[in-house]
């Protein structure tokens, strides 16, 4: 048996030569003539904590510090590191991706991978760009060892591997990365834990920005900053938590807060960013905007997972995202976003601020800090979905929030349609019927509990090809009732949707569509009155924004002729394209409500004015 192994170039016991400068060579051929013996080899690498490997990155700076630098040794390094984590060993890489310095150092060797056309910058790209941001501080350093253990896992395979890699030598990642992002939504979706935490903040920046952007409409559009304290505090005490942060703290230049001991500062990707904590109105979109991109890793990473682990989470998160009241899941309305609730002193839904000056923010201090034992008042119930929907009904609202809460339904919706479905249902607001001016002027005053018609409008309305598209997947997947079961929640649904919703669907086909929000006239909340009063709502936006009327028109009905009235025609295009899609599945999917409604209202003649347009692509769309 010795003998035979020895003809593979591999004894028993699986002896390599020592790691040194002169001896590369050798170690590579050594690894690469015991490819046959696979398990002798991984028994050997991952002895003693993988110190042969870790011997081996340790002669990176050597190599790179010679005069003149040596290429074929380098890439011979490379080549022996790359071999070894190709064993694909469980026991290996759980090793090399649990330290953050061997990790760094795998990515330095591997920059002079041979099978690389151009030297890679991994190094460049972890001290420079890659940083480990948070809206809220974590305190759970398992959390925070879990969440940096995917990242390094994650960039090991997908970046520093998968180019010249076939994806079945990656199973073994693959796998580790499944159970590190089912312990990282173990520890994070708890109760009272850091996602309660981001669904607070969330509200409340949702809250505080709204009022922000109400007082800036109110001063004849001049740009001023809701500060409800000192900029120069830029966080708030509160607690004993926030002491023990203190020590911590560190601010930067840039006007980030890291935390962290500081000490690490050539790699400072491991340190938490904090972002900043005072309270202008860029500081509070810039926290919604973080919110949003950690919910949508964080649902990203529980679709991913196993039945039994995506049902826990579920099981926990069903709460926010579907309550039993309907009148809890408006935390928008007067009496729900902190614009006079003083229901609860230590929730931030209902948009309490705490007046201490301290060291961790207005919203985070709050968070973070002990609750009151004598408060026995019960806590409003957040609601995810009522939180999506003020996002999406939100003209200020950039791209990537837009993206982060589409994914974040069409998670949801792949989970079970009937949470949205149930939101819908149980929200009171109702859209009226359209009502166009003299000037064939339909105006989208989106109320901002209204999921539907805020996906609607993002149809009608919106040019980015890839939201549209999104908010097409999502709307197909709630209006699909064939596929999933609920008793007669889904026909309660439809009659909804074919009562009060359908008939916007079709109105970029008839009239010219508005796209200013409600909050341009200086009536914050008043959404349905402008829906009711279209006339009034456009005169009134005439005369105070003369400058901004032409973006008031997508196109326009003159007699028999579909003529369109927009610079960016390609992106309108698109949206008429996406509109015709969605009346093709509910054709498809709901024949005789859809056929009712068609015929009833004379839908086919309006779509196919669309054959009068240049481009075959809309021709084609209103044919289907």
């Amino acid at each position: 048996m010795a003998a035979l192994s020895g003809a593979y170039g591999m004894s028993e016991t699986a002896s390599l030569p020592s790691p040194s400068v002169d001896n590369i060579e050798d170690i590579a051929d050594a690894v690469t003539n015991a490819q046959l013996q696979r398990d002798s080899l991984a028994m050997r690498i991952s002895a003693d904590d993988c110190s042969y490997v870790k011997e081996l990155l340790a002669l990176l700076p050597v190599l790179e510090a010679a005069d003149p630098p040596d290429p074929p040794t380098l890439a011979a390094l490379a080549a022996t590191v790359k071999a070894l984590l190709l064993l694909n060993d469980p026991v290996i890489l759980e090793l090399l991706t649990a330290s953050s310095d061997v990790f760094v150092g795998i990515a330095g060797v591997l920059e002079y991978d041979p099978d690389l056309r151009v030297k890679a910058e991994h190094r460049v790209f972890l001290r420079e760009r890659a940083r480990f941001r948070t809206v809220i501080p974590m305190e759970d350093e398992e959390l925070i060892s879990s969440i940096h253990r995917s990242f390094r896992i994650n960039y090991l395979k997908d970046t520093i591997l998968r180019p010249l890699t076939d994806e079945s030598a990656l199973s073994t990642l693959n796998s580790m990365l499944i159970f590190s992002h089912a312990e990282v939504v173990r520890r994070v979706a708890t109760k009272d834990g850091y996602l309660i935490n981001i669904l607070k903040l969330l509200s409340h920046e949702l809250s505080a920005i709204r009022e922000a952007e109400a007082s800036i409409e109110s001063e004849a559009g001049l740009r001023i900053n809701l500060d409800f304290d000192d900029e120069s505090m830029s966080v708030i005490d509160v607690g004993n938590n926030i002491n023990r942060l203190k020590s911590s703290i560190l601010p930067t230049d840039d006007g980030v807060v890291r935390t962290g001991d500081g000490n690490n500062s050539c790699y400072g990707m491991w340190d938490q960013h904090l972002i900043s904590q005072i309270s202008s109105l860029e500081a509070r979109r810039s926290r919604r905007r973080g919110c949003l991109l950690f919910l949508k890793e964080l649902f990203g990473m529980v679709r991913a997972l196993q039945p039994s682990a995506r049902d826990d989470f579920y099981s926990l998160v069903i709460p926010q995202i579907d309550p039993i009241e309907p009148n809890v899941i408006a935390p928008h309305s007067p009496g729900a976003d902190g614009a006079g609730s003083t229901s609860s002193k230590s929730s931030l839904a209902s948009g309490d601020e705490p007046q201490v000056a301290g060291s961790c923010g207005p919203v985070c201090g709050a968070i973070i800090s002990e609750k009151n034992p004598k408060d026995e008042e019960p806590q409003p119930q957040l609601n995810l979905l009522a939180l999506l929907t003020a996002i999406l009904s939100d003209e200020r609202s950039d791209v990537a929030e837009k993206d982060a809460a589409l994914e974040i339904l069409a998670a949801t919706l792949l989970y079970d349609p009937n949470l949205l479905r149930r939101h819908v249902m149980g929200c009171s607001a109702r859209p009226n019927k359209p009502s166009p001016d003299e000037e064939d002027h339909v105006y989208f005053a989106t109320n901002h509990n209204d999921l539907l018609l805020a996906l609607i409008r993002i149809i009608a309305c919106d040019r980015d090809t890839g939201i549209l598209l999104q908010t097409c997947e999502v709307f197909k997947m709630a209006l699909d009732t064939e596929s999933t079961e609920g008793g007669d929640r889904p026909s309660q649904f439809l009659a909804t949707f074919y009562e009060r919703y359908v008939q916007w669907l079709v109105v970029p086909f008839q009239y010219r569509v508005g796209t200013r929000s409600a909050r341009s006239l200086g009536t914050y909340g008043a959404t349905e009155k402008c829906v009711e009063n279209n006339r009034e709502c456009v005169s009134a936006i005439s005369a105070k924004f003369p400058s901004r009327t032409s973006s008031l028109s997508s196109h326009r009905r003159e007699n028999d002729n579909f003529e369109l009235k927009d610079d960016d025609e390609l992106s309108w295009n698109t949206s008429y394209s996406f509109m015709c899609e969605l009346l093709c599945f509910c054709v498809k999917a709901h024949c005789y409500r859809m056929k009712f409604f068609v015929v009833r209202n004379g839908v086919l003649g309006k779509v196919l004015r669309l054959l009068s347009m240049r481009n075959q692509y809309i021709k084609l769309a209103s044919l289907r």
